[in-house]
């Protein structure tokens, strides 16, 4: 009975989601290039917004503030990688 309890019993289906966000692959991959703002500080990690859509981003290189303007330049396999963009 105890057994039972631990081992999982049921198994999650597979969404061929690259990077944890809904949408098909084209619609994912057409991120690549597009500016957002950055919710909350990346340092690595944290938050951007790209037309009024949350995703979880990854700062490509150092600190990036809150309220920065940023650049998706790769997909990750959970995540976006981003860049600052200098005005």
């Amino acid at each position: 009975p105890i057994w039972k309890n631990l081992v999982l019993t049921t198994t999650l289906k597979n969404t061929d989601d690259p990077i944890g966000i809904q949408g098909d692959d084209a619609t994912v991959r057409k991120l690549i290039g597009k500016r957002g703002k950055s919710i909350s500080e990346l340092y690595p990690s944290g938050q951007i917004e790209i037309e009024g859509v949350r995703y979880d981003a990854k700062s490509s290189l150092g600190k990036i503030a809150k309220g920065e303007m940023v650049e998706v330049i790769k997909i990750s396999e959970f995540e976006l990688l981003v860049r600052i963009v200098e005005p």
